[in-house]
């Protein structure tokens, strides 16, 4: 499995809050703070998203490790479809990104289509 540099940024602050704090388990709030990402910041962009969706009369759900990838239902199907060896990991790719710097996208598919 080949491990992109914010993948690895994220085991290793792991590794490091375990070491700091002697426990096996690091919650997220932790790494959350060690790491700079701002989880206000994130959750408003879920909210806007969220928004968006409901205003197009479509149901919309959060994906992504951080949760804060919004797809409509409708989007999530065509995704799985088109590309269904690949939606799961550009879901997880697009999740990190937007966490890591705070980067959002005005539609999460298309952002993960091109």
């Amino acid at each position: 499995m080949k491990l992109h540099a914010s993948g690895e940024d994220y085991l290793e602050a792991i590794l490091i809050l375990q070491k700091q704090m002697g426990e096996s388990a690091v919650r997220s709030v932790d790494l959350d703070r060690h790491m700079g990402f701002s989880k206000p910041s994130i959750s408003h962009a879920k909210e806007i998203e969220i928004k968006r969706e409901i205003e197009k009369g479509q149901a919309a759900r959060t994906c992504g490790r951080y949760q804060n990838v919004v797809l409509s239902e409708k989007d999530l199907s065509e995704l799985k479809r088109e590309l269904p060896d690949l939606w799961e990991s550009y879901v997880e790719w697009l999740s990190e990104y937007m966490a890591s710097t705070g980067k959002s996208y005005k539609n999460h598919a298309a952002t993960i289509r091109r």
